[in-house]
């Protein structure tokens, strides 16, 4: 709120004075109607999203938008828009290796040294023609509804264009104002995931697929399920994943419950070793009426100490990854149903030594 009243207050200062000169050549003399296009730095767009679930059997609903601001001094009236996925800022000359040398370090002792970094990702630029991209105020008598029907995608080789026919008023004010793109549906596949060892609940995610060839950039995504907000996410279009993961909520009628079995762990002194076995169960229950499919995750420790030994006793029919220790479950739940999986490890060490991060 107070960076809007300062882009007001900032609108009345320092206004643009810019001028244009153009030189033209002609073989003879000729009356001709010249267009002039130009770019400007201080125009620019991003991408917000709003995706809606009905329930767990319906595709997912895409709704594309842009938040386009611009402060040029020139207040843009009744102008078609074009957005455009490239970033003329960014620039196009590509990289050069330069040689890559090693040397001995050799330390230096720094006393009361700060260093400050700073970093400003380069925002998405708004090429200008003839005033035709740029903040958009949508007309109040056009349906949101309407909007993304008139919109024309041109696919260029290194970018790709939005063509809305309908017009936009655009203030010069440097607040971000919302137009609707594009519209669509995706396909999803609706799943439950859990990890209980850090979270007893349960969670939604709906899995989409076929994004690639809708034109999206990297940007904040408002998530609706059943009618209610749910969240907010962003949505990382530098995934190279062809299913873009998308949480949908905590499911509390799925009733999850992790347990450590004292009775079966045990601790033991071999000699000079001492040797830890832990034993865990977790419960599922689906109180749902319909049947689920959930992704259950655990984790045994892994060693970094060649005098800590880690053995997976009984991983419980999971798929255990040795590198990272993640154990995982795809199990299948009737409604009413309860399954119960149980793993067990084992932790041998020095007994003269205390291991960190043991439970």
């Amino acid at each position: 709120m107070f960076q809007n009243q300062l882009n007001e207050i900032n609108k009345l200062r320092n206004q643009p004075a810019s001028q244009i000169t153009v030189t033209v050549s002609a073989k003879n003399r000729i009356n001709v109607a010249l267009e002039v296009q130009y770019i400007v730095t201080n125009a620019g767009w991003y991408p917000i999203y709003d995706l809606r679930a009905k329930d767990t059997k319906n595709p997912i609903q895409l709704s594309y938008k842009a938040q386009v601001f611009q402060n040029t001094g020139i207040d843009w009236e009744k102008v078609k828009l074009k957005l455009s996925t490239g970033n003329p800022s960014q620039g196009g000359t590509k990289p050069t290796l330069a040689t890559w040398w090693l040397q001995i370090y050799t330390p230096v002792s720094y006393s009361n040294a700060k260093k400050k970094y700073k970093s400003s990702p380069a925002p998405s630029m708004a090429s200008k023609d003839d005033y035709n991209s740029g903040e958009l105020s949508k007309e109040e008598d056009i349906a949101a509804t309407n909007v993304s029907s008139y919109t024309q995608v041109t696919e260029t080789t290194l970018a790709a264009e939005f063509d809305i026919a309908v017009p936009y008023s655009i203030p010069s004010d440097g607040i971000g104002q919302l137009v609707d793109v594009r519209n669509y549906q995706l396909p999803a596949t609706y799943k439950h995931f859990a990890v209980p060892k850090m979270d007893k609940d349960a969670f939604l995610v709906a899995q989409v697929t076929g994004w690639e060839d809708l034109n999206m950039l990297s940007g904040n995504a408002n998530i609706y399920f059943e009618g209610t907000y749910v969240g907010e996410a962003f949505l990382d279009m530098q995934n190279t994943k062809d299913t873009l993961d998308l949480s949908l909520g905590r499911d509390n009628k799925v009733v999850i419950e992790r347990k450590k079995l004292k009775d079966f762990s045990k601790r033991n002194l071999i000699g000079s070793t001492k040797k830890e076995e832990f034993v865990y169960e977790i419960s599922i229950r689906n109180t749902k009426k319909d049947p689920i499919e959930i992704s259950l995750e655990d984790q045994v420790p892994v060693s970094k100490d060649s005098q800590i030994e880690v053995e997976v006793t009984d991983a419980g029919g999971a798929e255990y990854d040795v590198t990272t220790g993640k154990l995982v479950w795809k199990i299948n739940l009737n409604s009413t149903e309860t399954k119960k999986v149980t793993f067990k490890y084992s932790v041998k060490y020095p007994k003269n030594k205390i291991v960190s991060g043991l439970y």
